[in-house]
């Protein structure tokens, strides 16, 4: 139904978009790091500094990222394929993954800091839930209606923004900062 194209494109988009888990992981690690170390140390009053300045350290990291993937998709596309019609496929879908690594570092921050607070059973109920509950229904939905490629990908843009979303409430709820490693 998408064909190969749609194919290679997204397979050269994925290879480009591994910047930015490099990125978010890198982010992830050394928030919970922070925030083990701080808890352990029982000085809770730097937390919401850190958690914040993990936040702007990782948008600020991913926005010429962003900005390049936004602007210049296709052009990026091309080092990888002559192709005209892969390279345009793989400039829109980096139009919408720009949107999504805004949220998938956000995401990233705190998951790493619900890992730092002990709360691993957490970011995988989030992951699970953004995955399975969220991910996989929209694509099938939109599968099914046979709905362009575009809002397959647009699939991943919401369950970046579930993850961002779901993280932070639990950031904000606090039980990390409770738990006990």
């Amino acid at each position: 139904m998408y064909g190969a194209d749609l194919i290679a494109a997204l397979g050269i988009v994925n290879n480009i978009r591994s910047i930015s888990f490099t990125l978010g992981s890198s982010m992830n690690m050394s928030t919970s790091t922070m925030v083990g170390q701080n808890i352990g140390a029982k000085k809770i009053e730097r937390l919401k500094k850190i958690i914040l300045t993990s936040i702007w350290i990782g948008e600020l990291l991913i926005a010429g990222y962003v900005f390049a993937l936004f602007f210049f998709g296709p052009q990026i596309t091309y080092f990888f394929t002559p192709n005209d019609n892969v390279a345009s496929m793989g400039g829109l879908m980096m139009k919408f993954f720009a949107i999504n690594e805004v949220f998938f570092i956000i995401a990233m921050i705190g998951y790493g800091v619900l890992i730092g607070g002990g709360l691993t059973k957490t970011t995988m109920m989030i992951g699970i839930i953004s995955d399975w509950c969220i991910l996989a229904p929209l694509v099938f939905i939109f599968s099914l209606m046979h709905l362009g490629w575009e809002f397959l990908i647009f699939s991943f843009v919401v369950q970046s923004v579930a993850m961002a979303f779901l993280s932070m409430i639990e950031v904000k709820r606090g039980k990390w900062m409770e738990r006990r490693i």
